[in-house]
């Protein structure tokens, strides 16, 4: 096993899951959908750490069917203490029926390959980007105003609502993972928690949406945003599909966040899945992702190369982490800790077509 494997699965299941010594561990794979190494060194570096681990090893389901759901991966989501879950064809919406009021700590892990698991991404200390999205979402309380522009001519301004206020996305999609906070259970991640829209106002021009082939040659598509809700739509593509999807929903945007992990990367290219690209791209701090519907299943919208002020403070500029952020004390001192001291930050570079 190399070094860079083995730490980017100690940087999994300590640093993120917070196994030690005494803890039930359960790693719940799907077969065909990880490397037999990750699952090893992952298992591994449980057991390193003093934990009691026990593998567990499933078929894919259908997708969103609750039901289909193998007992023996229930038993470890329920009997865990930890589980980190390599089960690509389980979504949240078909696990939430059965653990509405979930208290574990459950860690996908989509670095399911040796190269992603020992790649930068995966190896990025999970302490400095937990404390980057503490410190983000502090900055972010409710009520405090805040403006979003992108180079593609995104501008948008609202005020913060709190979490059980405004954005009902915020509560009906994401489970409250208490003090840990939703970040937690994501790697190798990530993004700061969602935050809620009181008010939201302005123009946003989409540069990604779920399920809708887009070109970069397309003409910009703009939504008007008024009161949180979309007012017009203009431009798009001849053909309207991605006007015709955008208008088919409920209308509402009132919740969004960006990407945290400056070392994040894309197995995929857009080209090949748009839906895969997304999912691993917007743990970018180059990407703003927007909610879309007041559901548990919510569309997904992307600005990109983003500036974000908060209460008259630069916190992401050009896509990029700010030095409001980074060198924020509590940050700095992760990164101190973690022995980051001197890494650039600076965003990685991604194909956005």
């Amino acid at each position: 096993m190399s070094a860079e494997l083995e730490a980017g699965a100690a940087n999994c299941v300590i640093d993120c899951a917070g196994v030690g010594t005494s803890t039930r561990l359960f790693v719940v794979s799907e077969r065909g959908a990880v490397d037999r190494q990750v699952n090893d060194a992952i298992t591994a570096a449980g057991r390193d750490a003093g934990a009691q681990v026990e593998n567990i090893w499933v078929d894919p389901i259908p997708k969103a069917t609750p039901d289909a759901i193998p007992e023996a991966a229930l038993a470890a989501y329920r009997e865990g203490d930890i589980v980190i879950s390599h089960f690509p064809s389980l979504t949240r919406e078909a696990l939430h029926p059965h653990f509405p009021g979930e208290s574990r700590i459950r860690v996908p892990n989509r670095a399911r390959t040796g190269d992603l698991l020992g790649s930068g991404w995966a190896r990025f200390p999970y302490s400095v980007q937990r404390a980057i999205a503490e410190r983000l979402e502090e900055r972010m309380a409710p009520g405090l105003a805040w403006r979003i522009t992108s180079p593609a001519g995104t501008d948008l301004a609202g005020t913060f609502a709190a979490a059980d206020a405004g954005g009902e996305v915020g509560a009906a999609f994401f489970v409250d993972a208490g003090e840990a906070g939703r970040a937690r259970k994501n790697f190798p991640g990530g993004v700061h928690d969602p935050r809620a829209c009181a008010t939201l106002d302005g123009i946003l021009v989409v540069e990604y949406m779920d399920n809708v082939p887009q070109s970069e040659d397309d003409p910009a598509l703009e939504l008007e945003i008024k009161d949180c809700r979309i007012a017009r739509i203009t431009g798009g593509a001849a053909g309207g599909q991605l006007r015709d999807a955008i208008g088919s929903s409920d209308g509402w945007i009132d919740s969004w966040h960006a990407g945290v992990n400056p070392e994040t990367l894309t197995p995929v290219t857009r080209q090949a899945n748009s839906r895969q690209w997304f999912g691993f791209s917007h743990c970018s701090p180059g990407i703003m992702h927007y909610h879309l519907g007041r559901t548990h299943e919510t569309t997904n919208l992307a600005s990109f190369g983003h500036t974000l002020i908060v209460n008259g403070e630069t916190l992401y500029e050009d896509g990029a982490l700010a030095p409001a952020i980074l060198e924020d004390p509590a940050v700095a001192a992760a990164i101190a800790k973690a022995g980051a001291k001197g890494q650039s930050f600076a965003t990685r570079p991604m194909e956005m077509w």
